[in-house]
């Protein structure tokens, strides 16, 4: 029941985004080219006018780290997951998910896989390109599945985060917060080598790099004790979410009220 049920929801997730063509266009095309395009021309003028190390990187490793990062940024979004159950808050709409033969938390996740499918190939075809001209498969392979690894705890915590629309109703401070932390403490702004060295820590074992910067980290510069440390995370960063969610689940069985009807 549940596999079916699994396979309905991912396939209509999948095509609410494959049918919006324009959307498509825009992401895959603007939204990751254009803020590659300025970071390359940031970096190789002003960062790196000589094409020295960085930080520990090379430019060319530079623009690896970019491309994959902005890629995974689109990838592991959880702006609509957010939205969505906010609707479905502000409307009163949750207790008609609560007679369905699926969870809520099952229905939202599947639809999120659904949404995401598309997003794959980005990140699929960078790691393609690294095969192609740089030869180097432990690096692909190790990102290839921390793919899925991100997906996963970027769902986590997209709906962690939603849990807070119980009480603040409307979504913007949330969605406004959720657009700063994957792109700052995610990696998409810097990579955690360029923060200052206080800083580096809460920069490095935020659950947010495990979605963008880690990944990304690990194609560029793959070794036993960066996948050591990013799967250490993982678990840590998982059981702990999934924790504090069916914490926050009963917690909001008392708190919540219908709005809508």
């Amino acid at each position: 029941m549940n596999a079916r049920a699994a396979k309905s929801l991912v396939k209509a997730g999948f095509f609410s985004v494959y049918c919006d063509r324009s959307m498509l266009i825009v992401d895959f095309f603007i939204a990751t080219s254009v803020p590659f395009v300025i970071q390359l021309l940031i970096w190789s003028r002003a960062v790196f006018p000589a094409n020295e190390l960085q930080g520990g990187y090379a430019l060319s490793e530079i623009y690896l780290y970019y491309a994959a990062a902005l890629a995974l940024n689109r990838l592991n979004n959880a702006y609509d997951l957010i939205a969505r159950i906010s609707g479905h808050v502000s409307y009163g709409l949750i207790e008609c998910f609560q007679v369905k033969p699926v969870s809520y938390m099952f229905y939202s996740a599947a639809l999120f896989v659904g949404e995401s499918l598309l997003y794959y190939f980005p990140p699929i075809m960078v790691a393609v390109v690294v095969v192609l001209f740089k030869g180097e498969m432990v690096g692909v392979v190790g990102f290839l599945c921390l793919l899925l690894l991100s997906q996963g705890l970027c769902f986590l915590l997209g709906y962690a985060m939603a849990g807070f629309v119980y009480w603040t109703v409307k979504p913007d401070a949330l969605l406004s917060l959720n657009v700063v932390m994957f792109s700052v403490a995610g990696g998409t702004l810097l990579p955690v080598a360029f923060w200052p060295d206080w800083l580096q820590p809460a920069m490095r074992y935020n659950p947010f790099r495990l979605a963008i910067g880690g990944p990304a980290e690990f194609l560029v510069k793959p070794s036993i004790n960066l996948a050591l440390e990013l799967l250490g995370l993982y678990v840590f960063w998982g059981v702990t979410l999934l924790m504090w969610i069916f914490f926050a689940a009963k917690v909001i069985r008392v708190k919540y009220g219908g709005a809508g009807g």
